[in-house]
């Protein structure tokens, strides 16, 4: 239910469209976004609210339910999502044709796209009878031909507003410049100014949310942070040193609160997950590249080779795997079985292996992974990846034949449309984590972080406590460009 100051503040900025807001992490932008969809639907009309990913777009219709907003009022999507609707819509307008499933790696021609869809009078007359208001979330992360499809939409629905914060603009699309705010943004939509509180913090952690407010003119500007002589509850700096991360990570943690650890690249994410020993998940990119890698090599191999390709696969999963060594691959690349070789600890992963040889058909490829998967004694860390992949391959040959990639496309675009489930241990990336909250949040390496949009993303994360690990606890980073 909204209250009466939130009701107030979402009132006044929608008397003052088009406008532009300025709002920090855990400064409840979320919430304002779903208040001004909430008084748009009780005057009857319509909003559509675009945001850059899916974790944002499930944290607004979560927002928008909690407030009771009909679903026939709102319409929540990516910029990308909506852009890919367009262009499929229309595609004779868009001179772009697409596929069922989306190829995200397209995003920028489905963007190009649907900027001349949008700014067809037919598309235009559709928009401004479809809705009245015109919400973009998140709006930091747009690139400068992003912001082109929003000024087109914007013209046909002009009582529009975009809320961002430039230090979080941490995302750029394949080259193309995020928007400049001063050049790009205030132009087309005015900046309204507000006051603002550490809403995320609230009830959690009041003094660390105040912090993180007050550095962020010393973020912004390049000016050195030193984490040790910072007095505030719940914030924590550690030196670097052998089992660091393992140490901070299996730390005696309330069951029912998230512990979010964070490395800077894809590596150092995988490295902490083995490390943490399978206790924490370590999360995928939504495309799933290191999947799609796997199993396009799945398929291209001659099948005599599937066994060997599933067992560098389970290496770069599992801990506990030391046994598959190089004359157990060496055996395995020459479609010879492994059984007999003595490992210790592992020899039901062995069977699993062996159990591809008669006829290593992707189904059976899916059935030996289930089985490693079972295996005593080994941990599974990169739990997304494995199983998914193993639902790829079980789709791929049953029902409608398709090859193992698109099945994979398939699962990771439907969990861009349902979100992801919360889990309560994660290994992360900034990249992927943005917008998402955690009780604690872990920096595995502060010294890899080498700019103040990726730290400052990096520490809102968390709503309790932040433990940042490094060689030095005073930090200075590039000033951010607004």
């Amino acid at each position: 239910m909204l209250t009466s100051q939130l009701r107030a503040t979402a009132t006044e900025v929608l008397a003052n469209l088009p406008c532009a807001l300025e709002m920090p992490a855990g400064t409840g932008k979320t919430q304002l976004v779903a208040a001004m969809a909430a008084v748009t639907s009780e005057l009857g009309q319509r909003t559509l609210v675009l945001t850059h990913t899916h974790a944002g777009v499930d944290a607004i219709r979560r927002r928008l339910r909690k407030f009771g907003v009909p679903k026939q009022a709102v319409h929540v999507d990516t910029i990308t999502g909506w852009a890919f609707d367009l262009v499929r819509g229309y595609p004779s307008i868009a001179g772009v044709t697409v596929p069922d499933v989306p190829d995200w790696t397209r995003s920028s021609e489905y963007v190009a796209g649907a900027i001349k869809v949008a700014r067809a009078k037919a598309i235009m007359d559709m928009h401004a009878a479809s809705f009245e208001c015109f919400i973009v979330d998140e709006y930091q992360d747009c690139g400068v031909q992003q912001h082109g499809l929003m000024v087109a939409i914007a013209d046909a629905i002009p009582r529009a507003c975009v809320l961002g914060d430039p230090l979080q603009g941490i995302f750029g699309f394949r080259g193309q410049p995020l928007v400049d705010w001063p050049t790009h943004v205030f132009s087309r939509f005015p900046l309204r100014t507000m006051s603002y509180a550490a809403w995320r913090w609230h009830g959690y952690n009041t003094p660390l949310g105040e912090w993180l407010l007050a550095i962020r003119p010393t973020l912004s500007q390049g000016q050195a942070i030193d984490f040790s002589a910072a007095q505030i509850p719940g914030l924590l700096w550690v030196q670097t040193c052998q089992g660091v991360v393992r140490n901070q990570g299996l730390r005696q943690w309330a069951e029912d609160e998230s512990v979010l650890v964070l490395g800077q690249w894809k590596q150092d994410a995988d490295d902490h997950g083995k490390e943490l020993l399978g206790v924490f998940d370590v999360m995928e990119d939504l495309r799933g590249e290191f999947m799609q890698k796997y199993l396009a090599e799945v398929e291209a191999s001659p099948p005599a080779q599937r066994p060997a390709i599933v067992a560098r696969f389970a290496k770069n999963c599992f801990v506990g795997l030391a046994g598959i060594d190089a004359p157990l691959m060496n055996k395995l690349g020459r479609g010879e079985p492994v059984s007999h070789l003595k490992r210790d600890g592992i020899a039901p992963v062995q069977a699993a292996l062996d159990s591809m040889l008669p006829a290593p058909s992707l189904l059976r490829v899916s059935v030996a992974m289930v089985a490693i998967a079972q295996a005593p004694g080994i941990r599974l860390y990169k739990r997304e990846a494995w199983n998914d992949c193993i639902k790829a391959l079980e789709n791929c040959e049953s029902g409608e034949v398709i090859p193992a990639t698109d099945a994979l496309g398939r699962i990771r675009h439907g969990l861009r449309q349902s979100g992801r489930r919360p889990a309560k241990r994660v290994v992360s990336r900034t990249v992927l984590v943005k917008g998402l909250e955690y009780d604690h949040v872990i920096i595995g390496n502060a010294d890899k972080i080498v700019d103040c949009r990726n730290l400052y993303v990096a520490l809102t994360r968390a709503r309790r406590s932040v433990t940042i690990i490094g060689s030095n606890p005073v930090v200075r980073l590039q000033a951010v460009r607004r």
